[in-house]
C-alpha cells in the first residue's frame, strides 16, 4: 500500500509542480530500463528525482537535494527489490546516514576530509562542471552498499558534435573514475552537453558483474 501511494504521490507532484521531466533508456545486454528523472527548483536549491522501471515495475527511487553549486545536501534512496532505504544529510563536513532493510536498522557518519563537493547521483548535479569550464573535479560517493564514502575525479575530454536523435548537439566527454588505483577497474564515460551540461550519454560498467552497457537522454520536456 506504501509503495502504491509513494508512486501515486510521484506522479502527481511531477505532473503539478516539476520543472522538468526526463527519460533515459539503460541498454544492457538487450534488457530496457527506463530512468525517469523529475527536476525541481526547491527555494534556490534543486531536486531531482531519479525512478528506474522495467515493464511498468519500479526498481527504486533515489532523491538528491543540491545546493547551487550542485553540492548534495539530502539523499534518501529505496531499492524495493531488496527492501532497503537509505537517508543521508550533510552537516557541513559531516553526512550523517541511516539504513534500514527488514532485519536491521544501520547509522553512519562519513567526514568529508576536504573542500572537494558531494555528488550522490553524478552527474546530477555536475553542470557547472562543464558551464564553468573545468577541466578536472575531484568529489565524494557514498556507496549505497556499505555506506562508505568514496574519492571520484571527473575529468573533461574532447568537445564534438553529436547526432541524437536527428538532433545534432555540440557535447564534452567527461570521464568520471574512482580517485585511487581502482580506477583499473571502474570508470564511465559520459556525454554532457556543452551549453548547460545537461548529461546526454553514458557508455561503461553498469553492474556489479563488470557488465557493460549504455544510458541515454531520449526525451526532455520543460
Amino acid at each position: 500500500m506504501f509503495r502504491i501511494f509513494l508512486l501515486s504521490l510521484l506522479f502527481l507532484t511531477a505532473a503539478g509542480v516539476y520543472a522538468e521531466d526526463l527519460l533515459y533508456h539503460e541498454t544492457l545486454r538487450g534488457d530496457l530500463t527506463d530512468y525517469s528523472i523529475s527536476i525541481e527548483d526547491k527555494q534556490g536549491n534543486t531536486e531531482y528525482t531519479l525512478t528506474k522501471s522495467n515493464n511498468t515495475e519500479v526498481h527504486s527511487i533515489e532523491r538528491i537535494l543540491v545546493d547551487s553549486t550542485g553540492d548534495t545536501r539530502e539523499w534518501e534512496y529505496r531499492d524495493f527489490s531488496k527492501n532497503v532505504h537509505i537517508s543521508g544529510q550533510r552537516r557541513g563536513r559531516r553526512i550523517e546516514l541511516e539504513k534500514r532493510t527488514n532485519r536491521s536498522t544501520i547509522t553512519e557518519e562519513c567526514f568529508i576530509p576536504d573542500s572537494s563537493p558531494w555528488h550522490q547521483i553524478f552527474p546530477f548535479g555536475m553542470e557547472n562542471f562543464i558551464v564553468q569550464g573545468e577541466d578536472e573535479r575531484e568529489f565524494w560517493f557514498v556507496q549505497p552498499q556499505n555506506l562508505q564514502l568514496s574519492s571520484m575525479k571527473a575529468v573533461r575530454g574532447e568537445e564534438k558534435v553529436i547526432d541524437r536523435h536527428g538532433i545534432k548537439e555540440q557535447a564534452t566527454e567527461v570521464k568520471i573514475s574512482i580517485n585511487n588505483w581502482l580506477s583499473r577497474f571502474w570508470k564511465g564515460l559520459y556525454l554532457l552537453r556543452s551549453q548547460d551540461g545537461r548529461y546526454l550519454f553514458y557508455e561503461g560498467i553498469l553492474r556489479k558483474n563488470l557488465t557493460r552497457g549504455t544510458v541515454e537522454l531520449v526525451k526532455e520536456r520543460l
